[in-house]
């Protein structure tokens, strides 16, 4: 197997081993996903919103059987996801400010209640993932997370000991992803195996940020192309320029002229997943197109940006990857088919895996890639199931 063997080298380099329990944990801008490594995984999710709440709620949360919201860490006390989002609008820190005990601690013990409701096990692996930008900081996430953890969730105590921290950029689990099966092993029908195309462009939309990157043809990341991440262009970005937009069109106000405040997140999920952008509602249908594409030229304006820095190179695909990816797949192929910022201007653009997986494929991905390399150390697979 070629696409992952870089990766597995890092792994292994960095002492990711059976048959200490290994938890992927990728706390990202909209939304945290976990899965233990184990065959049959299975990547759960929640939203990524933490707010400091006082002593006095945290005990009326546990009291009032609203327990499962709030976590105390150390001597501070927060409340963790939707719940959040129906209180306050809580802004997701970005770079260095994500990585303290004031919002990736707290998210972080939150997964692991989620991930072992019955007790964490006395010492573990944590292999967690961060966008290209947040590389710098990346000894300041490890820092954060090794060692000996205490905290409270829904009025239990629960402790471990993190024995080692494995930290590796998100997108590369896309990749991953769409060519390994569940156990670790290379997909014959893949893309990749076939090697049918040539170089390629990664571009992973997550909640906050946009990843570019270049690939080879055996699915790698090739960093001599260049890897890049920046904030402010994800898939929010076009959900709240897709308000705005609905927000300024008189035909669109009056359609949505029942939702008060901000509109619902799977309403404006529902616009962009619309066949041609058509959208029904209470047995009426409204053309949505002209909204949703000029809310994607805003956001498109930026990425072809960054975009020419990979000009001067020939592609024959364009991989879409993401959380953010599934929703705006259809505006981003329509946006770059045929985009003249790349001298291929016959590249594919296609999505990097099934559209119900792309939520939580770059987690999947890295959980697949481990026990790819633990096969490949020749592990017993006995270990590998907690």
């Amino acid at each position: 197997m070629t696409m992952t063997k870089g990766l597995r080298q890092d792994l292994s380099e960095q002492g990711i081993h059976a048959p200490l329990d290994t938890s992927i944990i990728e706390i990202g801008h909209y939304f945290t996903k976990y899965t233990p490594v184990k065959l049959g995984f299975v990547v759960k999710h929640f939203r990524s919103l933490c707010m400091p709440i006082s002593e006095y709620d945290y005990n009326r949360a546990i009291d009032t059987g609203a327990g499962a919201s709030v976590i105390k860490d150390g001597l501070s006390y927060f409340m963790i996801g939707e719940g959040v989002n129906a209180l306050s609008l809580v802004s997701t820190p970005t770079g260095q400010e994500r990585y303290t005990n004031k919002f990736y601690g707290p998210l972080f013990a939150y997964t692991l209640a989620q991930m072992y409701p019955q007790g964490i096990p006395s010492a573990i692996n944590v292999y967690v993932t961060y966008p290209w930008a947040d590389y710098p900081f990346v000894s300041m996430l490890k820092q954060l997370l090794t060692g000996k953890i205490e905290f409270e969730y829904n009025g239990k105590v629960y402790k471990t000991e993190v024995i080692t921290v494995v930290a590796q950029p998100e997108s590369i689990g896309g990749l991953a992803y769409s060519g390994l099966n569940h156990e670790g092993a290379l997909l014959k029908d893949s893309i990749f195996s076939k090697k049918t195309h040539k170089n390629g462009i990664l571009i992973d939309i997550g909640g906050n940020t946009l990843q570019l990157a270049g690939i080879d043809a055996d699915g790698r990341i090739n960093r001599g192309m260049g890897q890049e991440s920046h904030y402010g262009l994800g898939g929010q970005g076009i959900l709240d320029q897709l308000q705005t937009q609905i927000r300024s069109s008189s035909q669109h106000r009056d359609f949505f002229k029942h939702v008060v405040g901000a509109f619902p997140i799977e309403t404006l999920n529902d616009i962009l997943l619309s066949d041609k952008w058509v959208y029904e509602e209470r047995g009426y249908e409204l053309d949505c197109a002209s909204v949703v594409k000029a809310a994607g030229a805003v956001v498109m304006n930026g990425m072809y940006a960054h975009l020419k820095r990979f000009s001067n190179l020939r592609f024959s695909h364009i991989f879409i990857g993401g959380g953010g990816g599934n929703a705006t797949f259809s505006l981003l192929k329509e946006m770059l088919d045929g985009a003249k910022v790349m001298k291929d201007v016959n590249a594919n653009v296609n999505m990097l895996t099934h559209p119900k997986d792309m939520i939580i494929a770059n987690c999947g991905g890295h959980a697949k890639t481990v026990l790819s390399l633990w096969t490949q150390k020749g592990t017993k697979r006995d270990a590998l199931v907690p």
